[in-house]
């Protein structure tokens, strides 16, 4: 994911995370997971963090929070970002209207159209990347 694209992150921590021996776990590592996703004209990346406790006193295994589940799974788009595709696809009267920092406006429809976007915030993707997360079966 582009660096400029601001983030938001979430960390994802186990509910308990004192082992058997009665210690507290400590982090050891963790899993991080970036997505795409659009607040309507506006980019982001959401990331989620999800730590790895141990025991120190002990060697009682690791325990980590699950993921949360995507509708696409191991996929880069989020919710709001796959409406807004889908939506944007096979609404053509919801066009996106969006202002560049320049003060230009462009309005995108279709999946080439999108992609185009896409590429102006530095995300690669084409319409046959759109035309699969669009018809993935959601989870």
């Amino acid at each position: 994911m582009p660096p400029h694209l601001p983030r938001v992150e979430e960390v994802i921590a186990p509910d308990n995370i004192i082992c058997d021996c009665g210690c507290e776990r400590h982090i050891i590592g963790k899993d991080v997971s970036e997505r795409l996703d659009i607040v309507p004209s506006q980019f982001r990346v959401l990331v989620t963090r999800r730590p790895k406790y141990a025991c120190r006193a002990c060697e009682n295994g690791i325990i980590q929070a699950p993921a949360k589940p995507h509708l696409i799974e191991g996929g880069m788009p989020t919710e709001a970002t796959l409406a807004t595709i889908v939506i944007n696809k096979h609404a053509p009267s919801r066009d996106i209207a969006v202002q560049y920092p320049a003060g230009q406006w462009t309005i995108y429809r279709c999946f080439d159209r999108q992609a185009s976007l896409l590429v102006k915030v530095c995300i690669w993707t084409d319409q046959h990347w759109q035309n699969g997360w669009a018809a993935s079966p959601i989870s």
